[in-house]
């Protein structure tokens, strides 16, 4: 069947679902035409003025553009998420619809045989975007990237329609879905990053105008008509691998494993083909890749080759290391690995100085250490065994006992593609396609708090929203190219090439100019710009330097490379310190600052009460106005609650807190945040920062959110017309603040995952609307 022939059948299906009379009514455009091919040529008085077209190409005045999407009407039409018609989600365009559409535009584009000099068969990750999260924030236009960003989940991918892409979200609590990501194959050519040459998004990087990126030129697929007087066949193949576990075994100095455990085989190492890695599905010329569905974390076990029994994976925990008296191997109760005493010398000074942390990630940053194995493979949960915070630092300090490891999905690897046909033998470049952990913000950018974040400093203490695709480093050089039969060769897939996590896009000859607004919709992104360009280890990649065992390019081939090897394991055990730590990722971390006290890292960007989760002590649930719920990570954030005559705060204890036990209980992750996109954290932080600027003056505080005292305690909405006696107006939020005694925290009776802190009587609430307007009162906690 010829392109044509495809695309009528897909535009017949479509207009039957309500787009050939939407688009006949709007555009004058009939996609059900008996002669199609000179209907979708023909020019067209575009209207630009309806929702969702005001974004459309300038240049673009007819329904295809040859080998131009994004100036293809009908493309815009049919991918661009900001375009709703009032149809049902079944009458929307799927990807491989959108993927037939493609093929024909870009099989009528002109073709001559200096197309093919010095031309790269070069696989992309693509979307075609919004002018505000294009690359070039001009009009809508696909961006592309050698990187994709697929995450892990408990269901199966579940496509948006009207949004054109796939979500998380599934609406119901415990359950999210597996994101994919989508590649293509692309003749590409090398061009500087110059603004002449491409745009790039985000931030401008020191060198890029001398830097060399991969650019997209046409794309390829199967058939007779895709490259004129040419037959192709193209085939893809993946090659992924996970190594946390082994490297835990072979980076941490002490770290082993029981006779007849093999740190070679999975769980410990697992590389494609592999069922419990990775999924590639077709999807036209495309293909997708995802995690298979599964918990979040997962209980490992390999059987063991000495005594044929199954039994669980795990290592024997090396006892505490010290360096100048302080832990080098712990943080908190959790197994640290460095790598070196240099490595940790380093890190405590960036640490202590604030600096951006650069300390390469050979292993597992941090380590689940508190499920003890038994002779008989059952579990002891050592928060419960040793409720006190020092029986429990007693024995995780000493060490030399099995700890349980824990699979979780996150992987690394790339997607190659083989193209025959195409009479010369070009060179070709794999994706380097990343499976992370799940963003708890799906529908929030890295790209838009860091926009905000620049112009309003002093709002983390630490992290940043800086988004991988700005970063300039190597890819992982352990990764394999596959074969044909997707069996990993013994060829790196990555060379020495720091431009593979950038997005680029058409040059406009400029700058790039800064969105206009925000997008109608928020759609959830596969792209570097959705990944967090933050280390410390890292949320989607960390960065390492091992090459061990890497033919290396160059005798002198050095420096940093990303890879996911040195993230947490399980990843949900790094999640906590970083949620502690202000989210230290906004747009992927929740903030859960709050929730453990942490005084050298004050909330920064706050989630509400309800989204913390009401403690069943709570003063609001025993008074009956709200029920207890756990939060997002299965707990329950801080919450007023007086000792007799003094007044203080219960809240989580960090050392016992623990997410590998709520992830097994399938509490952790319990919901992403659906309805917080960029703008709704950007007006949180806002109203945030003018409260601590109008409260913490001296003596208390440095009126910076980053180093405030001011612990807040309670953190709801409000629609202030509704309240009855406020002399606000609209929508905002109300906040309330706490300042501690010097006393230690106490622990709470029978609830070892609870700590309670001593405050000073007066407790600050601050009344905010969303437009800046403060409201502030004194209130006394009753005995």
């Amino acid at each position: 069947m010829s392109l044509l022939s495809e695309l009528k059948t897909v535009l017949d299906k479509l207009g039957r679902a309500g787009w050939r009379n939407y688009l006949l009514e709007t555009q004058g455009l009939d996609i059900c035409a008996a002669d199609l091919a000179a209907e979708l040529s023909r020019d067209l008085n575009v209207n630009r003025a309806l929702d969702g077209f005001d974004d459309f190409a300038p240049q673009g005045r007819r329904a295809i553009e040859p080998g131009d999407p994004a100036r293809s009407l009908l493309y815009h039409a049919l991918a661009s998420p900001d375009v709703r018609p009032a149809l049902p989600d079944s009458a929307y365009p799927s990807w491989a619809d959108l993927d037939c559409l493609e093929n024909y535009i870009y099989a009528l584009a002109p073709f001559s045989e200096e197309d093919l000099k010095d031309a790269v068969v070069a696989v992309f990750a693509y979307e075609y975007r919004a002018r505000e999260v294009s690359t070039h924030r001009q009009h809508a236009d696909l961006a592309f990237s050698r990187t994709g960003l697929a995450r892990v989940g408990t269901g199966e991918a579940l496509y948006k329609a009207p949004e054109r892409a796939y979500t998380p979200i599934t609406g119901d609590p415990g359950n999210i879905a597996v994101l994919p990501a989508r590649y293509g194959v692309f003749l590409a050519k090398w061009r500087s990053g110059a603004h002449d040459q491409m745009s790039l998004l985000g931030d401008e990087v020191a060198g890029d105008a001398g830097r060399k990126f991969l650019y997209p030129i046409r794309k390829l697929f199967a058939g007779a008509e895709c490259v004129p007087g040419r037959t192709l066949s193209v085939q893809f193949a993946e090659s992924h691998r996970s190594e946390k576990i082994r490297r835990i075994i072979q980076r941490a100095p002490g770290a082993r494993v029981p006779d007849g455990l093999d740190i070679h085989r999975a769980p410990y190492f697992r590389e494609s083909p592999d069922p419990e890695l990775v999924r590639m599905t077709p999807v036209g010329a495309t293909v997708m890749i995802s995690a298979p569905p599964g918990p979040l974390v997962r209980e490992a076990w390999q059987v063991n080759s000495r005594t044929g029994v199954k039994e669980r994976a795990r290592f024997i925990v090396p006892p505490r290391d010290n360096l100048l008296g302080q832990p080098i191997n712990r943080h908190y109760t959790a197994f640290m690995i460095l790598g070196s005493r240099l490595d940790a010398a380093a890190e405590k000074v960036q640490d202590l100085l604030h600096l951006k942390n650069v300390v390469p990630r050979n292993a597992p940053e941090f380590v689940h250490i508190r499920r003890q194995v038994n002779p008989d493979q059952s579990m002891t949960d050592l928060n419960q065994e040793f409720p006190s915070y020092g029986g429990l630092a007693n024995k995780i300090d000493a060490g030399d006992y099995e700890a349980a490891l824990f699979e979780d999905g996150v992987c690394d690897g790339c997607v190659a593609a083989f193209v025959d046909g195409l009479g010369r033998d070009l060179p070709a470049r794999p994706a380097f396609s990343v499976v992370a952990a799940p963003s708890f913000f799906p529908r929030a950018t890295e790209l838009d708090l860091e926009d905000w974040t620049e112009k309003h400093p002093n709002q983390f203490e630490e992290g940043s929203a800086q988004p991988l695709c700005e970063g300039r480093h190597y890819v992982n050089p352990h990764i394999r190219l596959p074969q044909r039969n997707g069996i990993p060769s013994d060829t790196r897939a990555f060379g020495v090439d720091d431009s593979v996590v950038a997005v680029v896009g058409r040059p406009y000859g400029g700058p790039n100019r800064p969105p206009e607004k925000q997008p109608l919709v928020y759609s959830t992104h596969f792209l570097p710009d959705a990944g967090s360009h933050e280390f410390f280890p890292g949320w989607d990649v960390t960065v390492a330097d091992d090459r061990e065992g890497v033919k290396k390019e160059g005798l002198f081939e050095h420096g940093l490379y990303y890879t996911t090897f040195g993230l947490g394991s399980p990843y949900p055990e790094d999640v906590k310190f970083c949620s502690a730590a202000n989210g230290f990722w906004p747009s992927a971390s929740p903030d859960a600052a709050r929730t453990f006290h942490r005084v050298d890292t004050p909330t920064s960007i706050l989630l509400l009460d309800r989204e913390l989760g009401h403690h069943p002590q709570h003063p609001e649930v025993l008074s009956g106005q709200v029920k207890s719920e756990p939060g997002w990570d299965g707990g329950y954030g801080p919450f007023f609650q007086a000792h007799g005559a003094r007044a203080g705060v219960n809240y989580g204890n960090l050392s016992h807190t623990d997410y590998i036990t709520a992830s097994l209980d399938q509490r952790f992750g319990r919901a992403l945040f659906a309805d917080l996109t960029s703008d709704v954290l950007i007006e949180r932080m806002a109203c945030h920062r003018k409260c601590i600027e109008t409260l913490d003056q001296k003596p208390h505080g440095t009126a910076q959110v980053n180093t405030t005292n001011y612990w807040m305690i309670t953190a709801e909405e409000r629609d202030w017309d509704t309240v009855p006696g406020s002399e606000l107006e609209g929508r905002g939020y109300l906040f309330e603040y706490a300042l501690t005694t010097k006393d230690n925290p106490e622990d709470v009776s029978g609830q070892y995952d609870r700590s309670w802190q001593a405050i000073q009587p007066t407790i600050y609430r601050c009344e905010v609307t969303v437009d800046g307007v403060v409201r502030t009162s004194l209130r006394t906690l009753p005995a």
